[in-house]
């Protein structure tokens, strides 16, 4: 009965990764028609080969690329996730703040990232720093409105837990409190249940 199930389970585990594996192999399938039958030019989108052969060139530089990018990105998303976080909790603890500030966000955010992209490069030219920014124009918004909703609610019940569980409340700190026990923030609140129950053994 057990190697019975180990074997389904094995089987589907198979099944689910050849699935993932012929996903792949139709899109550089669908690439590759794409380029030949449409006659792309080369520079404008290279074929699969093309790319690979691209990659396998001697100096090519892997590592120098592949830190470049990694510079951008993280330095785009943790500049986003510190200004968003920083901005909402701002907007929660001032409610004149928020109503200065938040529609203009969302305005600015309005404007579409492929038309932004261009006019980051024209103010600021190529490089790691505009790179980054366009990466932080992407991120902050979704940051800042999740980060804000969960600063924004609260679930009455959960907040008793940490009493319950020998800890100190955190009612001075009414934006941070809210985070720790929103409706959206099930993993905290589910952690505070545990120790709750576990205080009571």
């Amino acid at each position: 009965m057990n190697a019975s199930n180990s074997s389904d389970r094995l089987g589907s585990k198979l099944g689910h990764y050849a699935l993932g594996a012929l996903a792949h192999l139709l899109l550089l399938l669908a690439w590759y028609l794409f380029v030949k039958l449409g006659n792309v030019p080369r520079f404008v989108m290279p074929s699969p080969a093309d790319t690979w052969r691209a990659l396998m060139v001697p100096d090519y530089g892997w590592w120098t690329n592949t830190a470049v990018t990694a510079t951008e990105i993280f330095g785009g998303y943790g500049l986003a996730l510190l200004v968003g976080v920083l901005l909402a909790l701002l907007f929660t603890w001032s409610k004149t703040l928020e109503s200065l500030m938040l529609p203009l966000l969302v305005t600015l955010n309005m404007i579409p990232k492929v038309a932004l992209g261009p006019l980051i490069i024209v103010w600021f030219k190529y490089g790691v720093f505009p790179n980054s920014l366009m990466a932080f124009s992407i991120a902050v918004f979704p940051i800042l409105l999740a980060t804000y909703q969960g600063t924004s609610r609260e679930a009455p019940g959960p907040a008793s837990l940490i009493p319950a569980s020998g800890g100190m409340t955190i009612g001075a700190m009414p934006a941070l409190r809210r985070l720790a026990f929103s409706r959206d923030n099930s993993p905290a609140r589910s952690s505070f249940q545990a120790a709750s129950a576990a205080s009571r053994r």
